[in-house]
């Protein structure tokens, strides 16, 4: 039983104990108003302090540090207190316990807090969850969280105020976060902070079940894979899935409630292994089926995206997409054994038939049996270059403030843009509408009630932005880039005092947006410049024609082999 007296205590001899993860900010409005309530009425409630264990004459402080700071700032001498004899492990509990009754507690603050004690008791989980009331797992996840979560993330969740995004976020979303090897949540963190500006808006909201889906991109159930999950072979400097420790089945209780549901649905949690490996095995499954049939067409399931469009082109080289193509039987006419490179059906084996329209578009790369031409070529590689610019220009757009407008009347020209294409609110609703809640709704109605029209312009402007970045983006393959996102792009650039053909002419000068040198080699329809015309027509005419004859011979047999020959009679 802990021993406890209460008498006052000199502020001075009072320390604060590292132990309490609790940050308190001391320039807050909340905290100035406490410190006026103390200089008028003292500290009703005394703190919670032992004998410090290495200073004499000093008390370490367990409990009640807002109470005791604010009466430190209010210039008070001294300050009511209960004295408690403890040691280390049951101080450190006093001041957890403390702590899980404060409503104001960061979930980093809390998992922190957790960890320590944990820390104190010799890792003892067991009973620090009996003493605070919660389950093993419980504990086990705060633990883990405070561990193994990324400094990205903890940068971001130890100074929550200036992250707003992020407030609606719980320990539970840690908790998924922490799970993941490192590298994996830095790429979650670029994510959600690099490709969806400004302000996080895609955290914005965000339930735990939106992040299992999002992390779900990333994580895959090994009884899908496709290779053999003891296949150490796949990538020689990976181990097999069966014995690699970056999979939930390695660590089950910080996923399940059992061993036998962590068995049956054991997860790899190292999406980049994962992609290496599937990759690994589609070259593997696509050598093996060469090696079959002679000649193997690479074939789209589902039309990839730009990312993964750019993926399946770096791995795999030329392939086509699904509108280039139709699914024909064995038997065919023409018909060509194919791979698909993606989606549910990948490295299954069917037979195609190239439609016509594949020489406009559906491919990557060369179309077997057809010679892109020069112009064709052109076309597509200016259509990236414009893809980039757009990029490009939408940065700049989320940059821009109120300031860069180029027309003569700013007033008239915001008010018209946002009238004639909309606008997005300035904050977030309850509803967890997506926005730029950059600006405080109080800050909108003091704003909206005043005559500072440069104030509210700027607001107006802010409002506007998203809506121009709208109209610059363009999800489709980026070598069929419309012609009308050209002219967007050229008017928004003219708004905010871009200069368009300056910026497409430096992404003209960036790697992978040059002309390419074998481009030199080539004749204007793409064949190369070692084969001469002539050849090429005579080849062409001689090929058609002996086609032509050997199809009418074929006909002939075919109709001499269905005739019927009457048998002679004797009368």
């Amino acid at each position: 039983m802990v021993t406890q007296t209460f008498r006052e205590i000199a502020v001075g001899d009072i320390e604060l104990s590292g132990d309490n993860k609790r940050r308190t900010d001391e320039k807050t409005e909340t905290f100035v108003a406490m410190v006026a309530n103390v200089k008028a009425a003292g500290i009703v409630q005394p703190v919670l302090v032992r004998p410090h264990p290495k200073k004499k004459g000093k008390f370490e402080l367990r409990a009640g540090e807002r109470r005791f700071r604010a009466g430190r700032a209010a210039g008070l001498e001294m300050i009511p207190a209960v004295i408690v004899e403890a040691d280390d492990q049951t101080a450190a509990l006093i001041t957890l316990l403390e702590n899980q009754h404060r409503l104001d507690l960061e979930s980093i603050e809390e998992a922190e807090q957790i960890a320590l004690t944990v820390d104190r008791l010799g890792g003892d989980v067991k009973t620090v969850a009996a003493r605070i009331g919660k389950d093993e797992k419980w504990v086990r996840m705060r633990v883990n969280v405070v561990g193994h979560l990324a400094k990205c993330w903890r940068d971001i969740f130890g100074q929550i105020e200036k992250h707003p995004m992020f407030k609606t976020w719980s320990l539970t979303h840690l908790g998924l976060i922490a799970r993941l090897p490192e590298h994996v949540q830095v790429d979650l963190h670029k994510e959600i902070k690099e490709r969806y500006p400004p302000y996080y808006d895609k955290a914005w909201g965000c339930s735990t079940r939106d992040l299992e889906t999002r992390i779900g991109a990333s994580l895959h159930l090994l009884s899908k894979a496709s290779w053999t999950l003891n296949d150490g072979t796949l990538i020689p400097k990976a181990a097999a899935c069966t014995e690699c420790p970056k999979r939930s089945g390695h660590q089950p209780m910080l996923w399940f409630e059992a061993v036998d549901q962590a068995k049956a649905g054991d997860q790899c949690l190292d999406g980049f292994c994962w992609r290496g490996k599937a990759n690994a095995w589609l070259k593997r499954r696509v050598k093996d089926l060469k090696n079959e049939h002679g000649s193997l067409t690479l074939i789209t399931k589902e039309y990839p995206d730009y990312n993964e469009g750019e993926e399946l082109a770096k791995a795999f080289g030329s392939y086509m997409d699904k509108y280039a193509y139709k699914i024909v039987s064995k038997s065919t006419e023409g018909a060509v054994p194919a791979m698909y490179i993606n989606g549910k059906a990948a490295g299954q084996l069917t037979y195609i038939k190239p439609t016509a329209a594949q020489s406009d578009s559906g491919t990557r790369g060369r179309t077997p049996g057809r010679f892109t031409p020069l112009k064709e070529r052109q076309a597509m590689l200016d259509a990236k270059r414009w893809a980039q610019v757009l990029i490009d220009l939408k940065e700049k757009v989320e940059k821009a403030d109120v300031t860069a407008i180029t027309y003569k009347d700013p007033n008239t020209a915001v008010m018209i843009l946002a009238a004639g294409f909309g606008n997005s609110p300035l904050q977030t609703d309850y509803r967890g509408t997506l926005g730029h809640p950059k600006i405080s709704r109080q800050e909108i109605e003091k704003v909206s009630k005043s005559k500072d029209q440069a104030k509210a312009l700027a607001f107006l402007w802010e409002s506007f932005k998203p809506t121009l970045e709208h109209l610059l983006t363009y999800s489709g393959p980026i070598t069929q880039t419309p012609k009308e996102l050209k002219e967007e792009a050229q008017w928004i650039a003219e708004l905010i005092g871009v200069d368009l053909a300056a910026t497409f002419k430096d992404v003209c000068s960036r790697k992978g947006f040059t002309v390419p040198k074998s481009w030199s080699g080539l004749n204007a329809d793409g064949t190369p410049k070692d084969q001469k015309t002539g050849d090429r027509k005579q080849k062409t005419e001689g090929g058609e024609r002996k086609a032509a004859k050997a199809k009418k011979v074929k006909a002939i047999e075919d109709t001499e082999s269905t005739e019927t020959i009457e048998p002679k009679t004797d009368v």
